[in-house]
């Protein structure tokens, strides 16, 4: 019977190294799409609220621009609607006294706020407070 002999420098691998070669791989691997889920997540609510804060500025200047061509027609009001499926809330109070509720989840919108003069049924020009919330979405 002829029994081929190998040399110490020339045997392969054992089953325990590659079983743990694979497992470090498995492990390096599941840290790697773990963090490339995590960026493209964070990417995301990062383009989402960007969007947000530019649909509360053109909310906020439109709102100040109305108020600028009719400064009589001012009133405490508040009103929601919808911008490229973004939830939008114009709040429209007095600068002296801002009570206007907010969401449970606030910390998922986006606020912006403006002075407006306006001139009141005595003719006395005031200020208000106008107050844009845009909610993003995660």
């Amino acid at each position: 019977m002829n029994h081929v002999v190998m040399k110490k420098s020339e045997q392969g691998f054992t089953l325990l190294e590659v079983l743990a070669a694979m497992t470090i791989i498995g492990i390096v691997l599941l840290v790697f799409l773990n963090a490339v889920g995590f960026t493209t997540f964070n990417i995301r609510n990062s383009d989402n609220k960007t969007e947000a804060i530019r649909i509360a500025e053109q909310e906020l200047n439109q709102t100040l621009n109305d108020i600028s061509a009719n400064p009589r027609d001012f009133e405490i009001k508040s009103t929601t609607s919808q911008a490229e499926n973004f939830p939008v809330t114009v709040f429209q109070t007095e600068i002296n006294n801002p009570t206007y509720s907010l969401p449970d989840d606030s910390n998922k919108y986006v606020f912006l706020q403006g002075i407006a003069v306006f001139t009141g049924t005595d003719n006395i020009s005031k200020k208000g407070l106008i107050t844009v919330a845009v909610k993003w979405r995660e």
